[in-house]
């Protein structure tokens, strides 16, 4: 991938076994992964620590800074990892228990399901591959039906059907994951099962107790308290993520693109980052090409305002990484071409001058140049989703980072003591690669309260 390149909407590559290697990795920007995410539900700090190496390696084979995300495993009850398979029949009779008593049951990692459980509840397995019924509680046990045949594996998530579990929002594998992060190049923290805003600053509290407050906070709406409190959750995080799959456990199929939409939406309004993700290219697992319904899936993700796509089995898993990033990229930004997502309503000054910038480009069909330190005024235009390129000169490598999964920005790297010297520097690198158009320049200086706006190259 050239660093001038410009892909409008962005596509975020899990890491797993298939694509953890250095030169996967590498291949995998190449073709428009614009931000990797590494998982710590799975693995231990050893092998995170191997994924970034390899993630820095690639990097710097190509000359830049991509999107580095770790995604924190969050209050999740899983089935115990330490048992085995356990095939069920439609209609059987089940026992769930709390995981310290195994023995003739299915154990689950956290009495906390028990408690809210109900005669008449439904527990969700997987993202939904299988469901019960449940008929009887019991102190930290329950009885319930199979609905659907199919093998209950361990470490598959469990749910219950429309209903929050009484959890601490950050638990101690996500303390664990968190002092992991000190020294390494990441860019943003993904918090997993976010319920409400408190969530949100319980995690951007303890960051800041760790000195790790430049990480910008991605919030995985995953549950009906968080599909509820969207609205302060938007607010209080730095972005959203539409996690459909846990989501899927909570809402019935056909109600999925409405909660998909409304979500989609409280992002955008809120100019904040929308990332859909789950299930994108699933048929890429073991297919070489996506389902016509997958490109449609995606098509619709760009229609509603979001800035990236996140690919989860199929980079991490999948049979193809390499094809299925080359594919979203691809039918990504065919949807930009032809989708124009509902533009927000400008709510102060700042985002006034935001959006008459974009309005200014557009009208001449130019695109805009930036030169930002601290990132407010091209997270102000991309929230706005402008259809012509955003280039931005930034100082520092944990900018470039984060602005990389923003809407329209491209990110490049311009050591500059002043705002002046920032954008000359940076004009001068995008002169020869735009021949001579039309552009857009803009700086804000918040300290000298001067916002400056240049055409330059028009030719009459």
């Amino acid at each position: 991938m050239n660093p001038l390149e410009w892909i409008p909407v962005k596509v975020i590559a899990t890491l797993g076994p298939s694509s953890q290697d250095a030169g996967v990795i590498e291949s995998m920007i190449r073709e428009g992964a614009w931000g990797v995410r590494i998982n710590t539900s799975h693995g231990d700090p050893e092998y995170w620590s191997m994924l970034v190496e390899n993630v820095v390696e690639a990097e710097n084979r190509l000359g830049l800074r991509i999107a580095l995300i770790a995604d924190l495993e969050g209050p999740r009850v899983r089935v115990a990892g330490d048992v085995e398979p356990v095939k069920v029949r439609e209609g059987e009779k089940i026992r769930f228990c709390y995981e310290g008593d195994k023995e003739g049951c299915i154990p689950v990692s956290s009495p906390a399901l028990f408690r809210v459980m109900e005669e008449g509840d439904t527990i969700i397995l997987g993202d939904g591959l299988l469901w019960f019924t449940v008929t009887r509680v019991s102190g930290s046990q329950a009885e319930a039906v199979s609905r659907a045949a199919g093998v209950v594996k361990p470490r598959m998530g469990v749910a219950l059907r429309g209903k929050d579990l009484p959890l601490p929002p950050i638990t101690p594998r996500d303390e664990e994951a968190i002092r992991f992060l000190h020294g390494k190049p990441f860019s943003h923290v993904m918090m997993s099962y976010v319920r409400s805003a408190d969530n949100v600053e319980a995690l951007r509290m303890k960051l800041r107790e760790e000195g790790l407050d430049h990480l910008s906070i991605i919030a995985k709406i995953e549950s009906p308290g968080g599909v509820s409190n969207a609205d302060e959750i938007s607010e209080k995080a730095d972005g959203i993520v539409i996690a459909r799959g846990d989501l899927g456990m909570h809402y019935s199929l056909e109600d999925m693109p409405v909660v998909q939409s409304r979500l989609a939406w409280t992002g955008v309004a809120r100019k904040k980052m929308v990332v859909v993700a789950t299930e994108l290219l699933t048929s890429m697992i073991e297919r070489v090409k996506p389902t016509r319904s997958e490109i449609t899936d995606i098509f619709q993700a760009v229609r509603e305002g979001a800035d990236a796509l996140l690919l989860t089995a199929e980079t991490a898993i999948g049979k193809y990484p390499v094809r299925a990033v080359a594919w979203a990229r691809r039918a990504a930004t065919r949807a930009f071409e032809t989708a124009s997502p509902l533009r927000p309503a400008p709510a102060t000054r700042p985002e006034q001058l935001a959006l008459g910038l974009v309005d200014l480009a557009e009208s001449i069909g130019a695109p805009l140049q930036v030169y930002s330190m601290g990132g407010r005024l091209p997270n102000r235009i991309s929230g706005f989703k402008p259809k012509i390129p955003i280039y931005v000169g930034v100082p520092t490598e944990i900018l470039e980072r984060k602005l990389r999964l923003r809407w329209g920005i491209s990110p490049i790297r311009i050591k500059a003591d002043s705002y002046s010297e920032g954008m000359e520097k940076l004009y001068e690198k995008l002169s020869v690669p735009l021949g001579g158009k039309p552009i857009v320049l803009a700086a804000w200086s918040r300290e000298h309260g001067v916002f400056e706006i240049k055409i330059r190259n028009i030719r009459y």
